[in-house]
């Protein structure tokens, strides 16, 4: 059934009420109907389930509309998953010696960036019972090199037998490769430290003042430069995974979605079996930090499967949702907008995959249909006007 529904906007609405209300209240139920006549010569004769919205107020609030037509679009699946440092992004600094562990720098906190040769400390050994193993070190490579020069003398003789001398020679290899990796690091202070790598400190496996061993981790870098997507996906769509291209996620409490094609990623592996200790198979995409993503995150994920060709899709912000239902906005005359029930399919997490309810060429409203929403709410409550 065909009826006036003025066009305002809730606070327009509220102002007409009030304003009617006090003329009501000065004069009774009369009207003023100059005023009357002027307000009806905006009203639009619509139909159920449209409003009414001029082309200035659209501008106004920001109002979008997107012409649908058919595109490619990728099925989905949608699941959890975590932000991890990539393998070949990670490094590890070890002690070169054992001894007393001491950091050079109070600065030194995890999301410090420590570039390539930078010293972060020393290890001395000068207060341990054993001695210090630096002196040691020298000491027996002065000893083994006099040994070995003196033993370069006597095989021209005949002295020594060859055995004896290979024996000699091989000591004192050995001897130089210990020295020759210390003296480049030798200090007053001991043994030093210093980075091979350019990073952030991630994680300290010591603190200052520990006793550390020969090849004992002292703390790890990470430079998150590529790190890693690992989505989980549930056992009874363990057939679908080989179909699976790439994803998009995002992260928890962030609104903004990332999609691995922008980012340079790639599908790594995903897994063969079960994890015992899980009802998931692991996926694993690599891809470029952009900067904001902090490894360890947890995200929504979703993941990209079969291709859909001529799909009809709108924006996410195109939908209205109410009581489980979805509606969309659609324009067919001017300034005039129809609420449009459909059926949705499944989300990339920027466009939905519309089953029914449009077709190609429909203008759809992208951005602002809440404000419509909004609007219609406000035709729904009677005129300001009461008889």
């Amino acid at each position: 059934m065909k009826y006036l529904i003025p066009f305002v906007l809730v606070f327009t609405l509220l102002s007409c009420q009030n304003n009617s209300s006090n003329h009501s209240h000065d004069h009774g139920h009369s009207h003023d109907h100059d005023e009357h006549d002027h307000e009806h010569d905006h009203e639009v004769e619509l139909e159920e389930n449209e409003v009414q919205l001029k082309n200035n107020q659209a501008k106004l609030i920001g109002l979008r509309m997107e012409a649908i037509q058919p595109r490619f679009f990728h099925a989905l699946y949608k699941t959890t998953g975590q932000i991890q440092n990539s393998i070949n992004s990670e490094f590890t600094i070890t002690a070169s010696v054992s001894g007393i562990i001491n950091f050079s720098n109070e600065q030194l906190t995890p999301g410090k960036l420590i570039q390539s040769g930078q010293n972060i400390g020393n290890i001395s050994s000068k207060n341990l019972f054993e001695g210090e193993t630096t002196e040691k070190t020298i000491n027996a490579y002065n000893t083994a090199k006099a040994e070995f020069e003196r033993a370069q003398i006597l095989i021209q003789d005949s002295l020594i037998s060859q055995s004896e001398f290979n024996q000699i020679k091989l000591n004192f290899d050995q001897k130089s490769i210990e020295y020759q990796a210390i003296s480049k690091n030798l200090s007053q202070n001991g043994i030093r430290i210093n980075s091979q790598f350019t990073g952030y400190i991630k994680d300290f496996f010591v603190k200052n003042g520990d006793f550390v061993e020969v090849g004992q981790p002292i703390l790890q870098l990470s430079q998150n430069k590529r790190i890693q997507l690992v989505a989980d996906v549930s056992e009874k769509y363990a057939q679908y995974i080989p179909s699976i291209q790439s994803a998009n996620f995002v992260l928890a409490g962030n609104q903004q979605v990332f999609e691995l094609e922008q980012l340079q990623g790639k599908l790594l592996s995903y897994g063969k079996s079960l994890n015992p200790n899980s009802a998931f198979i692991p996926i694993v995409f690599e891809f470029n930090n952009e900067g904001s993503i902090i490894p360890g995150s947890f995200v929504e994920v979703y993941l990209k499967m079969n291709s859909i060709e001529n799909a009809l899709t709108v924006l996410n912000s195109s939908l209205i949702e109410e009581h489980g239902n979805y509606y969309v906005y659609v324009c067919h005359k001017p300034e005039i907008y129809t609420k449009t029930p459909v059926k949705i399919g499944q989300t990339d997490g920027i466009r939905t995959h519309i089953l029914s309810g449009i077709q190609a060429g429909d203008k759809v409203v992208a951005i602002g249909a809440y404000h419509l929403k909004m609007a219609s709410m406000s035709s729904e409550i009677p005129h300001g006007h009461t008889h």
